[in-house]
């Protein structure tokens, strides 16, 4: 029998007050807010571990140099006569870019700055122009390191940057821990980034994301030390050696700073 409202009986005093139990239905998602980082973290550590594999423990190269089996005049060596390419879309890096990289490597450990390659076509620009982004921060493996582990260490660099760059504009811009570290993933794991391995594309490509980061500092911040930051994000990416990636940048950068501008202080009564 259901009593009128009137006629409920009252609670017992006894009774424990609903707010506690509130509190309790909250901590899950507490939990759940500490541990998605963990788990995006450690997709990123896999991310890293497995798309880079072996040459992380020094077990092989992180270079396509099994294309070179089938060339001449290590295809007429019998111990590479069952070494076969895994893929065959990476000339450039085993024939141009690495050699150079190299060739300037060495030079440097003999303490000169090469400034021409002397080795190609009677003699072309090395360490004289950007191209190979020698000048890179993200090239430094190649100067510290042995030269055939260097390579593995780059690309771990690469997606360090990627995804910490990434992490930094999102955070910036008020997204929480675990989607600004997932969103760091992604772009750290996207067709470009992935596909131009090897080529100074991507150890440009991978300051992308702190140009932006650096962009909403100035907005938010209007400091001149943020000014700073954004020159040496412009700066690493200009020494990574593809301009046009850099340019695209500055593009959307300048476009996406003069709107972020206006967004927020047209009408406000605030200067600039």
């Amino acid at each position: 029998m259901v009593l009128p409202r009137a006629l409920t009986p009252p609670a017992d005093p006894d009774t424990p007050d609903p707010a506690p139990q509130q509190a309790v239905r909250t901590s899950p998602p507490r939990r759940l807010d500490r541990i998605l980082p963990v788990v995006v973290l450690l997709a990123i550590a896999g991310f890293a571990m497995i798309g880079i594999g072996s040459p992380l423990f020094g077990q092989s190269t992180f270079a396509s140099t099994n294309e070179m089996a089938g060339t001449s005049p290590y295809s007429e060596v019998p111990e590479f006569a069952d070494v076969r390419a895994t893929n065959n879309y990476l000339d450039d890096t085993w024939d141009s870019a690495l050699p150079n990289t190299i060739l300037f490597a060495d030079q440097l450990r003999e303490g000169n700055i090469a400034a021409w390659n002397p080795y190609t076509a009677g003699g072309v620009p090395l360490g004289s122009t950007p191209n190979y982004a020698l000048a890179s921060p993200l090239t430094v493996p190649f100067y510290v390191l042995p030269l055939w582990y260097a390579p593995g260490i780059v690309k771990l660099l690469e997606i360090i940057v990627a995804v910490g760059g990434m992490y930094l504009f999102l955070r910036r811009l008020r997204i929480g821990t675990a989607p600004a570290l997932l969103g760091g993933l992604v772009y750290a794991s996207s067709a470009f980034m992935v596909v131009w391995t090897g080529w100074p594309q991507t150890r440009v490509a991978a300051f992308i994301p702190a140009i932006f980061w650096a962009v909403e500092l100035i907005v938010q911040n209007r400091r001149l030390r943020d000014a700073a930051v954004l020159a040496l994000a412009l700066a690493a990416m200009i020494f990574g050696g593809f301009p046009a990636v850099t340019g695209y940048t500055v593009a959307t950068g300048g476009l996406y700073l003069l709107v972020r501008l206006l967004a927020t202080y047209w009408g406000s009564g605030a200067s600039c």
